[in-house]
């Protein structure tokens, strides 16, 4: 059960933050086929349980390239919907897009939406490889909002039925780092995400990055992903392997190539460069910020830190590292604080904007009036910051109870409630409190 409470003053308003739902997850079911086959299937399952989607893009790739999807087809869920597939070389990666051409959509819950057919390379030996899933965007459903954990496809050639099945071969935790592969300037910032499944389910992690083999033009990995590269003065394209493994699930690893190009000739005034210079955070949470001199200076750098900030946020600067800790943004829209970095040394000053999604609660009207003797209706309009705050199942109580009694609701759109009911006069119910206290709590089923 998730619960608020939300104080509606006789003479104002003061509101707390609510918790959004659960996100919506893509995933694919496990695959299998024999070297040189066709028409393997594999579904595409879409959870949904709140939202109604209308369409689906994602990346899904294999290491090995040993898959090349052929054809997908939709499924009772996707009935009016197109399904396209188009397999790209270059990142070992097929694409899905489910689309709509006249605004057919999927209605919430969980299921099938599309069914890709695979064909098998002729050279592949046997085992099972991982397919990840990348770049996956549903709808208009935020993208941080949206899982996508991996599956995998076994070649039946090397599967038997014993206990020495090559099934036990597949290790339980699989890291997936994004993005796939990038290539960038010298002296310019990478950042680089991972994540931790087992057997298909996102798990908690402890990561350690690296350069392996390490840098030949000093290119740097800091340990919360963000990669700088290093100083590259020749004309050629230099490949840079970045590591990761997580310590916390039997040291599961994977790596990704990053090539560095010959430093940008536009950088040669002296200049610095913050990452990351754009953010949405939530309310509560900690974003490592990073800056770089650019360019020929004539001094040392020295980094000052300022914070703009009306929602109570802090930092912590240590040199060229500032880490952020964001307030609460009780309103019910967006508020945006405003990091600055100045080199002192040089003169030279950039800024980050870091964002922060409302998740209060706002109401209409914010003050009520009771009368000595009848009832006064009233329709209190809820709205909260959170697009999925709200549903059929959210219960309202009262207190006083006896001086407000509510008559119906209506949920619009996740973000408005709207509750009509009747202030009781001061004739039944004394004393007058100075406020009403609206609890909201939400049940998941």
């Amino acid at each position: 059960m998730k619960k608020m409470i939300v104080v509606v003053c006789l003479l104002g308003f003061v509101g707390m933050p609510i918790i959004s739902s659960a996100a919506v997850t893509v995933s694919l079911t496990e695959g299998s086929g024999k070297a040189g086959s066709s028409d393997n299937e594999v579904e595409v399952i879409l959870d949904n349980p709140n939202d109604v989607v209308l369409g689906v893009d994602v990346a899904i790739c294999d290491e090995g390239n040993y898959l090349t999807c052929a054809s997908c087809k939709t499924t009772d869920r996707s009935a009016d919907l197109m399904c396209l597939v188009n397999e790209s070389d270059e990142i070992d990666c097929c694409k899905l897009l489910l689309l709509s051409l006249d605004k057919s959509s999927i209605d919430a819950g969980t299921g099938s939406v599309a069914v890709i057919s695979y064909d098998v390379s002729p050279e592949v030996t046997g085992g099972c490889v991982p397919l990840i899933l990348e770049n996956a965007k549903v709808g208009d459903v935020d993208d941080s909002e949206v899982e996508a954990p991996p599956s995998k496809f076994c070649f039946e050639s090397d599967v038997v039925t014993t206990s020495s099945s090559t099934t036990s071969s597949i290790p339980p935790y699989v890291v997936e780092i994004s993005p796939l592969s990038a290539q960038l300037s010298s002296n310019m910032f990478l950042q680089l995400d991972a994540k931790t499944y087992h057997r298909g389910s996102k798990v908690e992690s402890s990561y350690e990055w690296s350069i392996d083999p390490a840098s030949s033009i000093d290119s740097f990995i800091y340990q919360d992903g963000l990669f700088l590269a290093g100083d590259n003065d020749t004309e050629n394209i230099l490949k840079e392997t970045i590591k990761v493994i997580d310590f916390l699930n039997e040291e599961a690893q994977a790596q990704v190539d990053v090539l560095v190009s010959k430093k940008d000739e536009n950088i040669a005034e002296c200049g610095i460069s913050i990452a990351p210079s754009k953010a949405e955070v939530v309310s509560n949470s900690q974003l490592a910020i990073h800056v770089v001199s650019l360019g020929d200076c004539l001094n040392e750098p020295q980094y000052q830190w300022q914070l703009k900030s009306d929602i109570g946020s802090s930092i912590l600067a240590q040199e060229d590292l500032c880490t952020y800790s964001a307030g609460e943004n009780g309103f019910t829209y967006k508020k945006t604080d405003q990091l600055l970095v100045k080199d002192i040394a040089n003169d030279k000053s950039a800024q980050a904007l870091i964002s922060l999604a409302g998740n209060g609660i706002s109401i209409e009207p914010a003050t009520l009036y009771r009368s000595c003797c009848l009832p006064m209706p009233y329709l209190l309009v809820l709205s909260s910051g959170s697009k999925t705050a709200f549903s059929f199942d959210t219960m309202l109580s009262f207190e006083p109870a006896e001086i407000f009694w509510p008559l119906f609701k209506i949920v619009w759109d996740k973000q408005y409630l709207w509750s009509f009911g009747m202030v009781v006069p001061d004739f039944f119910a004394r004393p007058s409190p100075s406020f009403l206290v609206i609890k909201i709590a939400q049940y998941l089923l």
